[in-house]
């Protein structure tokens, strides 16, 4: 959604990004995720990010067990945000 508004220019990218006061001091807990999962943009590849997040997803959940999958899931999303 917030991604394709972006691409559309309907709201900045600058109301996207990464605000360490915003998230922490305004509670815009969305920030990171929306950071994490719309590297690139939007088009054939965030459709492919998408198949593979959940495809591979579910088995490495049933794999790890969920505290471990989520454990990993946010250390990936901690990592994204930063790149």
């Amino acid at each position: 959604g917030l991604a394709a508004l972006s691409q559309a220019g309907l709201v900045s990218e600058e109301a996207l990004a990464v605000d360490a006061a915003a998230f922490s001091g305004r509670l815009q807990l969305w920030r990171p995720l929306t950071a994490a999962a719309f590297v690139g943009g939007v088009g054939p590849q965030l459709l492919q990010k998408l198949y593979y997040g959940i495809s591979f997803g579910r088995e490495l959940e049933r794999e790890l067990g969920t505290p471990e999958f989520l454990r990993a899931s946010l250390s990936v999303v901690a990592s994204l945000t930063l790149v």
